[in-house]
């Protein structure tokens, strides 16, 4: 409650003459974002790491690049297991699976649909593309891209 209760301090002094009605709503709105644990900090102070659940025939630690079901929306990850006692898997008092999926970039394209070409490669962002073959080098971890249950994996950059 404390991330809803600073957003309605922060509305209501940059507007001091809302309606009852602008209240109402706008009390309403904040307490759905803040029920489904909306994240309200700036972009560039924001981290989410969501629960990596899925593709766990994978190896770990991998860096991804995973495709929304709308095909519109791409998130590079760092996804990493953690420890059967890791704080990091529980949220709210609900214990999580046991890998967690770190946010490194994220590409929006328009119009979606599949990024999956008839011969199985998922296609992959320009920017984020050669970011995580970049990374995989200088990590030395495995890339791939996923999309609805299929996942591709991705050659490293072969020059620097």
């Amino acid at each position: 409650m404390q991330k809803l209760s600073y957003a309605w301090d922060v509305i209501f002094n940059n507007d001091p003459d809302l309606s009852p009605r602008e209240n109402d709503a706008i009390k309403r709105a904040l307490g759905a974002l803040d029920e489904a644990d909306f994240n309200l900090l700036p972009d560039n102070l924001a981290v989410i790491k969501r629960d990596g659940a899925g593709y766990s025939d994978l190896p770990c630690p991998r860096l991804q690049l995973r495709w929304d079901k709308c095909g519109d929306i791409c998130h590079y990850e760092l996804v990493m297991e953690l420890s059967e006692f890791d704080i990091r898997r529980e949220k709210n008092g609900e214990v999580r699976s046991r890998f967690i999926a770190v946010p490194m970039g994220c590409t929006t394209r328009y119009p979606g649909g599949s990024p999956r070409s008839e011969n199985g490669v998922i296609d992959t962002p320009y920017r984020d593309g050669v970011h995580i073959r970049l990374d995989m080098k200088h990590l030395d971890l495995p890339g791939y891209a996923l999309w609805e249950g299929h996942a591709h994996a991705l050659q490293e950059l072969s020059h620097d």
